[in-house]
């Protein structure tokens, strides 16, 4: 603008620059897979820890017991990045941080889409399904996990 001001004129586009965009940029310039498994594992943790601090603040003001990384003591493995018990109800967290990739997400293949957002997010090894199911089937289906819940029994609802 001849003021020196911006207008942006398509809100989510910026968003998308300033979010994947960004990520995509940096992940293609690295060039060895020890630095782009850096890069990501170090994003994902801030992505992580910023979610975590926000359902912190918004479960511990309404009585809600706030768990953080509960680890399954018997195979030494985290259950999910968060729960939170109140009453009957345990609700769990998991936090995914990893964008799809931009050519998966807008080719117009569906299969292509589909098959970006389920490695991250499905039922596969480290998808954010599969974790929350593991963890969940562990605590309450199968009994076998040793874990910070107390009286996992009194739960009846798990969202």
């Amino acid at each position: 603008m001849p003021d020196g001001l911006v207008l942006c004129v398509d809100a989510p586009l910026l968003m998308e620059r300033l979010g994947p965009h960004f990520f995509w940029t940096v992940m293609n310039a690295l060039d060895t897979k020890e630095r782009r498994r850096q890069f990501t594992g170090t994003w994902g943790l801030a992505f992580e820890r910023y979610c975590l601090g926000t359902l912190k603040q918004v479960f511990r003001s309404r009585k809600w017991v706030f768990t953080e990384n509960p680890v399954d003591a018997s195979i030494n493995e985290e259950l999910w990045d968060a729960m939170v018990c109140r009453d009957s109800t345990a609700i769990v967290f998991e936090c995914k941080g990893t964008f799809v990739r931009s050519r998966d997400k807008y080719s117009g293949i569906p299969g292509r889409f589909l098959r970006g957002l389920t490695q991250k997010f499905g039922n596969v090894k480290h998808g954010g399904v599969f974790q929350l199911i593991r963890g969940i089937s562990r605590v309450w289906f199968q009994g076998v996990a040793q874990s910070p819940i107390t009286r996992p029994e009194s739960i009846a609802d798990v969202f």
